[in-house]
């Protein structure tokens, strides 16, 4: 029913691998404050990556709606090598909150199905490597091979 409304807890992705797949939350992550009841929650975050310095990577802010009674969350999907760096702000009729900044980074699993596993495992290769040029040819040709599936039962 949750993933029916879109609606991904943190605690789903401990679920088994294969009801994650069923779901397609292999390639999610998520954060969750819970506030006082009545508070307004929002949201500080920006995604780092090896090429991208601090000072020139703004947070973006964006006000967040109750998942659940006074529980709020957010779903992100990041990349290999990629960190979110968030806090969230709690605004009550009588004070306005922050948390500590925290840091969310994937990490990397082997063995998995999904389209964004494939190209984190793609990424984590050595750049230039013969197994990274496999992996993207392999990956190439999955892609072609599913459109031309797709359309046949159009």
């Amino acid at each position: 029913e949750f993933c029916e409304k879109r609606t991904i807890y943190p605690f789903f992705l401990d679920y088994p691998e294969n009801w994650k797949n069923e779901m397609r939350l292999d390639d999610k992550s998520v954060v969750q404050y819970q506030a006082h009841f009545g508070g307004k929650v929002k949201i500080h975050y920006r995604v780092l990556t090896p090429n991208s310095s601090k000072k020139e990577t703004k947070f973006q802010s964006e006000v967040l709606i109750p998942a659940y009674g006074n529980i709020f969350v957010k779903v992100f999907v990041l990349f290999y090598r990629e960190v979110l760096e968030y806090y969230f702000e709690e605004f009550t009729d009588d004070e306005t909150a922050h948390t500590p900044r925290e840091q969310l980074r994937i990490e990397k699993k082997d063995g998995t199905y999904g389209q964004y596993q494939r190209l984190n495992h793609i990424l984590s290769l050595p750049s230039g490597s013969r197994a990274r040029l496999q992996s993207m040819e392999e990956y190439d040709r999955e892609l072609h091979l599913a459109e031309d599936i797709f359309l046949s039962y159009q």
